[in-house]
């Protein structure tokens, strides 16, 4: 059983973790329901994603009861939530559940049912939840003191019963054990997210193979969007130096933002117009033949050291030179030390991103790119996830006790 808000048609990370977890699951043999929120809980649709996905599990979708004065999804979605989940689990045909989040107010109801009818779950930690500096606000700005004793309650609570918690990182998961040092550290397992070779392939089917003798232009692309704790106007500033700096360089550097861009007021002060080009919102499938059809990708990720941009592993899958924008010893800076073509700034240092920037330009214009370890590309294919999420939840099922 999969409990998951966002759900594909939905679009987005939220919703495109948990649908991978579930294709990956039905490939290898598993008997795949979802239990996930309204069909319009999201603003953006991927049709391709409802197509690969749906026709592989049983969904059933719950919709949200309005609160008034209550604005957190996941609050709103447990009073429904709870009575669907306990009457698939009265049946018997559930052996573990796999809760999602966020949103992580739902993970209360896999507590529940494990509680009620013994089933074990697996909490899958897309983000942080009590660590997320942001997660208070999501409750109510008025009363943060209370928003936080909530989260860490309920955090405690889950956590505490669940039999494995999955994260995203390994600075995730050195954050989780230093929360609940009582708590065995194997509960606590990195799953990371992954590339899709079957996405990879389709896009490149519609990107030309091109092998130029001379280099004219380079294009470096950020895909993705731009959430409260990551800015374009450091790397901006950094483009600035550079194109001042090299003034050679200006005719002959595309900097493309691939989705959602609202900066376009700091590239017209900087004088960078010429330079800076966006797309708006697109697909998913586009987004990787965006990415394709770079030369350098950016990751920008700001002060979350816990947080690997879900992008990063098609990033690597596309075996793409990778400029990263990231805190000391941040989880992305451990990962990229192992990716030969990867170089790691700090994400306010306008004048080392330029330095980085005239290194990485200059080694494509000259065809030194160094070549990445393919063991390193192939760890995070999807299927491999898979095969590791199949893992976690075997072992979970192998007792039913609560977990110690």
């Amino acid at each position: 059983m999969l409990i998951s808000y966002y759900f594909p048609p939905m679009g987005g990370i939220g919703a495109r973790r948990p649908a991978k977890h579930a294709l990956w699951l039905a490939r290898l043999g598993w008997h795949v329901r979802v239990l996930a929120g309204p069909e319009d809980a999201h603003l953006w649709r991927d049709d391709r994603l409802a197509d690969e996905v749906l026709p592989h599990v049983q969904l059933e979708r719950v919709p949200l009861v309005q609160i008034p004065g209550l604005n957190d999804e996941g609050l709103c979605w447990l009073p429904r939530l709870i009575p669907a989940l306990d009457r698939v689990c009265r049946d018997g045909s559930v052996d573990v559940v796999l809760a999602t989040g966020n949103p992580f107010f739902p993970f209360l109801a896999a507590w529940w049912c494990r509680a009620r009818h013994r089933i074990p779950y697996v909490l899958d930690f897309r983000d942080a939840w009590s660590l997320n500096r942001y997660t208070a606000g999501q409750v109510g700005r008025r009363k943060r003191r209370l928003a936080r004793g909530l989260v860490r309650a309920a955090e405690r609570l889950v956590v505490g019963h669940a039999s494995a918690v999955l994260c995203t990182s390994d600075v995730m998961q050195q954050q989780f054990r230093q929360q609940y040092p009582h708590l065995s550290g194997d509960r606590f397992v990195v799953l990371t997210n992954a590339w899709d070779e079957e996405e990879l392939e389709r896009a490149r089917w519609q990107v030309p193979e091109s092998t130029p003798t001379h280099r004219k232009s380079v294009t470096i692309s950020y895909v993705g969007t731009f959430p409260p704790y990551r800015s374009p106007d450091p790397f901006l500033r950094g483009v600035k130096l550079l194109v001042e700096r090299r003034p050679d360089l200006r005719a002959r550097l595309v900097v493309r933002f691939v989705g959602a861009f609202h900066d376009r007021a700091e590239v017209d002060r900087l004088g960078l117009t010429d330079v800076v080009e966006t797309t708006g919102q697109t697909s998913h499938l586009d987004s990787v033949i965006h990415m394709l059809r770079s030369d350098i990708l950016l990751s920008l990720n700001g002060p979350e050291g816990w947080m690997i941009p879900a992008k990063l592993f098609e990033y690597i899958g596309a075996q793409k030179p990778i400029l990263a924008l990231e805190a000391a010893d941040s989880a992305v800076s451990r990962l990229l030390q192992h990716y030969e073509r990867a170089r790691v700034v700090s994400f306010d240092d306008p004048e080392g991103i330029a330095g980085g920037l005239e290194t990485m330009v200059g080694q494509e214009l000259a065809g030194t790119v160094p070549a990445p370890d393919p063991s390193f590309v192939s760890h995070f294919t999807r299927q491999k996830r898979g095969v590791a999420l199949a893992a976690v939840l075997e072992s979970a099922m192998e007792s039913r006790a609560w977990p110690t």
